[in-house]
């Protein structure tokens, strides 16, 4: 028997083997209260009631390797699931501060790339449910970054002027 499932974003998605349905919940995929029909019926059921039926005993080991299946995102209709990226995020910004920093020529061609990097992590990070790291990293790269570029201009003015500088 076939199931049409609800993914993490409640799109309707199948119509997919009981066996499918197991190794996505193996991979957390799925979890037993995502909604499930049956190919032709009309009533929704949770997955752990097809799954694990009352009266049936509860296995003590899983019934399905612990190796969970790859599976395409056109397979499942379902992206993979991955946490926010905050570390990148503050790597970019990291090098992009260092790099207007440096009294290199060209240097704000990379720095400026990297906080635009930056930026649309933050926004990514936001849109994943971590939305006070996502707003700290977006205000920084907003706030920040100008204000380590025009540091790296008053670095560059008081070097010149010591350099030129006349006693």
């Amino acid at each position: 028997m076939k199931y049409y499932y609800t993914n993490t974003q409640n799109q309707t998605t199948g119509p997919v083997e009981v066996s499918e349905l197991v190794g996505f919940r193996t991979a957390g995929i799925l979890r037993d209260a995502n909604f499930v029909v049956a190919e032709g019926a009309q009533q929704w059921v949770t997955l752990g009631s097809i799954l694990n039926p009352p009266g049936a005993p509860v296995p003590t080991s899983p019934t399905v390797p612990n190796v969970a299946p790859k599976l395409e995102h056109a397979q499942t209709g379902v992206p993979a699931q991955k946490g926010p990226p905050v570390k990148p995020t503050i790597i970019c910004l990291g090098i992009s501060w260092v790099l207007l920093l440096l009294p290199i020529m060209g240097t704000s061609f990379i720095a400026f790339p990297l906080a635009g990097a930056a930026l649309i992590l933050s926004i990514i990070i936001m849109a994943k449910g971590d939305t006070k790291n996502g707003v700290i990293l977006l205000v920084a790269t907003v706030v920040g970054t100008p204000i380590i570029y025009g540091l790296s201009w008053l670095l560059v003015a008081v070097g010149l002027g010591a350099l030129f500088s006349h006693h």
